[in-house]
């Protein structure tokens, strides 16, 4: 047999490396570790900071994998040094739903008392009633909203953007400027369709943005792992408020 015929390609040398890794492993029941990984790639003339590398983020993929729950819709994807979340629509929880009702209830009362007033001409009256309309259709439009609400996230190191819609902020980000945590957001009396609950609290400059609220507190850890641990590798060693 000639010597050419003895090289194999870049395919062909791993496959082969494969199968016999795989007939080793399944012979002796043995599993390999980060050592045996160094050595054959010192046996094959390998750089090793090019292994430490490969295995450190085989080792993030594989703790990723085991943090994000089976039966999630959230969606997040790393493409080099690029992620991408979406967070999709939540629907009406119990809490939001109870709000609904009450807004509901006010608007009924308030066509009672306004249909009242003017049948007595009492225009007075009518016009009184105007904060409350306001009041009621402002509570029926931040339940819908929040709960038909979607967030896209796309992060690169240079640049980053926050979608959440529909009627929600659009924000340019800098990601040396953001910084992530897990927490929940301060009451608010004038905003009872808030859920009650933490959610992961993305901070950049002045602003911050509460997201996954109202999701499991699963899903919010899974999110709020991935996004610090993108932060870190981004800054080089530097990421965001670390977990309580």
């Amino acid at each position: 047999m000639s010597e050419e015929s003895d090289k194999l390609n870049e395919r062909e040398f791993a496959e082969l490396l494969k199968q016999a890794v795989t007939r080793e492993s399944s012979d002796a029941r043995r599993p390999f570790t980060r050592e045996d990984l160094l050595k054959a790639g010192e046996e094959l003339g390998l750089q090793r900071d090019v292994l430490e590398t490969a295995y450190t983020e085989h080792v993030a993929r594989r703790r990723e994998h085991s943090l994000k729950p089976p039966d999630t819709s959230i969606e997040l994807e790393k493409v080099g040094d690029k992620l991408t979340l979406f967070v999709p629509r939540r629907g009406f929880r119990g809490s939001q739903l109870t709000t609904l009702g009450l807004a509901l209830f006010m608007v009924a009362f308030i066509i009672f008392w306004t249909a009242g007033a003017l049948r007595a001409n009492v225009w007075f009256a009518a016009l009184s009633a105007a904060p409350f309309w306001i009041t009621a259709f402002y509570m029926i439009f931040a339940v819908v909203r929040s709960a038909w609400q979607r967030v896209w996230l796309e992060l690169r190191p240079e640049r980053g953007l926050l979608v959440c819609t529909p009627f929600g902020p659009r924000a340019e980000l800098r990601p040396e400027f953001l910084s992530v945590r897990q927490g929940v957001r301060p009451p608010s009396h004038f905003r009872s369709d808030l859920p009650v609950g933490s959610s992961v609290i993305l901070e950049h400059g002045t602003r911050t943005f509460f997201l996954l609220e109202g999701f499991s507190d699963v899903e919010q850890r899974w999110i709020f792992v991935e996004l610090n641990a993108w932060l870190t590798k981004a800054r080089g060693g530097t990421g965001g408020h670390p977990s309580e």
